[in-house]
């Protein structure tokens, strides 16, 4: 999904999709304090709803516009578009944009529970299997192996298993917000 333009008028970014809705060119309208925002769904159809675009503003009260505002209105009333602007009811910008968030809301239940976990009598203990590598006591201090031969050794949730371990409630607060923010974004985008 690509951010076509913003416009300052509503009424001229839903005419506009409604137009491009007509050519089978899938768009998404969002209110935001910059004004009103269209998107383009589908990757593919950007060059063409940006040469679309051009002529609208070239000639935005042309007739074949309005037509296809009555058309997709039309349309509309027979099945509505998932995609639509607003619902009414819902603020019109979101920080935490509204959908499903499985995949997001799976990583924050696994680095909570291994947090707890760490937090456990044995937890550190155990914890150590998701660690990068073993700690290696030498001469009185923890040495990390830069050869890393417990992944070379098979161990390959290594490489990926530190990504949810968090050292305090801060840590993880923090990151638990940056997840569901970025998480959020980009299981939209998909």
């Amino acid at each position: 999904m690509r951010e076509l333009t913003t416009l300052a008028s509503a009424k001229d970014a839903q005419t506009f999709a409604e137009y491009l809705r007509t050519l089978n060119i899938e768009t998404r309208v969002e209110q935001s304090p910059r004004g009103t925002v269209l998107w383009v769904c589908d990757e593919d159809q950007v060059t063409r709803a940006r040469a679309e675009w051009e002529s609208f503003q070239k000639e935005p009260q042309a007739e074949r516009y309005r037509k296809a505002a009555r058309l997709a209105g039309t349309r509309r009333a027979e099945s509505p578009s998932p995609l639509e602007a607003e619902q009414p009811g819902e603020p019109a910008f979101r920080p935490f944009p509204a959908g499903s968030y499985r995949i997001t809301m799976i990583l924050a239940f696994l680095s909570v529970f291994l947090t707890v976990m760490m937090e456990s009598p044995d937890g550190m203990k155990t914890a150590q299997q998701f660690f990068i590598a073993r700690e290696v006591v030498y001469q009185g201090r923890v040495v990390l192996r830069p050869s890393l031969p417990e992944v070379r050794q098979g161990e390959v949730w290594r490489l990926i298993t530190p990504i949810f371990l968090h050292f305090g409630i801060f840590h993880l607060l923090v990151n638990m917000v940056a997840l569901r923010w970025l998480g959020g974004q980009v299981e939209q985008v998909s």
